[in-house]
Formats: C-alpha cells, structure tokens, sequence
C-alpha cells in the first residue's frame, strides 16, 4: 500500500489529467480519498509510476467491484464530507454523484461483462510517449493474468479519441456502449488478458 503523499499526487493527476470526466470536478480531496480507498481495498489495485524524484508521473488503477470502494470511502465519512462540501449545494453536481454510485452498484447494461475493470489510467503531460502509459497498462494486465482473471473491461466516454486508439493498440475490443450520465455515451472495451503475449 502506498502513503498519503502518493494518493494526494494521484488524485492531483486525476484532476488535471483527466479533466473531461465528471469524477475530476470533485476536485484533488475527493480523488486522493477515493484512491486511498482502491489502494485499501481486496480485489482493486493501484499502480503507480514515479520520475528521478519520486514524484507520481503516472498511475493505472483496478477494481473486481466498486461497491467494496465506496465502503471503503465511507469509512473516512469526515474527510469524504469535506471533500465534497463544495458541490452539496448544487443538485445537479448530487444528481452526477448518484449517477456514478448508483453505476458502480448496478454494473453495466451490457450482457456477459467482465466484473473486473480498469477504473483509470492518467499520465503527466512530460511523461506522454515515454512508454509509461503502456507499463502501466501491462502492469495491470500481469496482475489480472496473476489473480486469474481473464477478462477485464474499460468504459471510455465516445469523445476522448485519444483514450479509444490507446486501448485499441493494447489489445482491448469494443463490445458496445452504455450511458453512467444520462445522456452522454460511453463505449466500453474488453481486454482479453491471454489473447496477448
């Protein structure tokens, strides 16, 4: 498990990097809380990259279930209140926030989905086509392979092309798409663990 400077870096690189997704709006506390949550919990993992000076340049992150994260958070219900302070008092942010717990609990409309997904994955700006995204990813990969799981899935909102042709060069396939926000699509990938080498 990691330190609360890594979960803080985590969650500061969430929220610059990952800035088109709703779950960054929440803002660096929400987030650090959230990975601390991933990293603490059975069957969710966290990896993380680091430069010279032991700063987090990247990180990948997995989970079984979300509902066992969410636990998780709620165990730190002082600092999770905290955290989203700001965005009580708008409905429509309350609305977002329900939305992504009521998803993580629910799963996915798609038939026969992999439980285990890849929740995030976020790289420094110095850091991109430096293969750090890539180790990440095969990181992730060896550990599913080495807790025999075979499959694992990715939900990608329709507009980030970028993300889509990354998972796409990794080995992930399309299987179709789902709406976490009412209204906007996401397509949702599944990676075959031993269909590559």
């Amino acid at each position: 498990m990691f330190d609360q400077n890594t979960w803080n870096q985590v969650g500061q690189l969430h929220a610059e990097n990952l800035d088109r997704g709703f779950l960054a709006t929440l803002g660096p506390k929400f987030l650090a809380l959230l990975y601390r949550a991933i990293d603490e919990t059975r069957h969710a993992v966290l990896f993380v990259e680091r430069n010279e000076q032991g700063d987090v340049i990247g990180f990948v992150a997995g989970a079984a279930q979300l509902g066992p994260i969410y636990r998780r958070m709620f165990r730190f219900w002082p600092r999770l209140l905290v955290a989203l302070l700001p965005i009580i008092s708008s409905p429509t942010h309350m609305w977002r926030v329900c939305e992504i717990f009521l998803y993580g609990l629910r799963g996915q409309s798609l038939q026969n989905m992999p439980d285990f997904e890849l929740l995030s994955i976020a790289i420094a700006p110095r850091a991109r086509g430096t293969g750090v995204a890539e180790n990440l990813y095969e990181n992730l990969v060896a550990y599913c392979r080495a807790n025999n799981v075979t499959k694992f899935k990715i939900t990608v909102g329709k507009d980030l092309m970028a993300a889509h042709r990354f998972y796409i060069r990794m080995g992930a396939e399309g299987v179709g798409e789902v709406e976490v926000h009412r209204g906007e699509k996401s397509v949702v990938y599944v990676h075959d663990v031993n269909g590559r080498p």
